[in-house]
């Protein structure tokens, strides 16, 4: 189970450096990452089984989805 220690919370302003930079490389890096690795997947490996308007719309989706999740997971994988 995942247990989380509010109390702890109010120590991240002593320390913020880590949570700068989580937050910097999920906003700056993560979506780029996930944009490379959708058109990889998607134009390169699936290229014969997918149509190219079918390619955008899972790159699209991939991106929305990929990019979200990390985004707002960033804060608790310091927890």
């Amino acid at each position: 189970t995942l247990r989380v220690d509010f109390a702890s919370l109010k120590y991240v302003t002593l320390h913020p450096r880590s949570l700068l930079v989580t937050i910097g490389c999920n906003w700056a890096f993560q979506p780029f990452l996930m944009w490379g690795l959708a058109l990889l997947f998607f134009r390169v490996i699936y290229r014969s089984v997918l149509d190219e308007d079918t390619q955008k719309q899972y790159v699209a989706g991939a991106l929305i989805l990929g990019g979200s999740a990390a985004v707002c997971a960033a804060p608790l994988r310091l927890l």
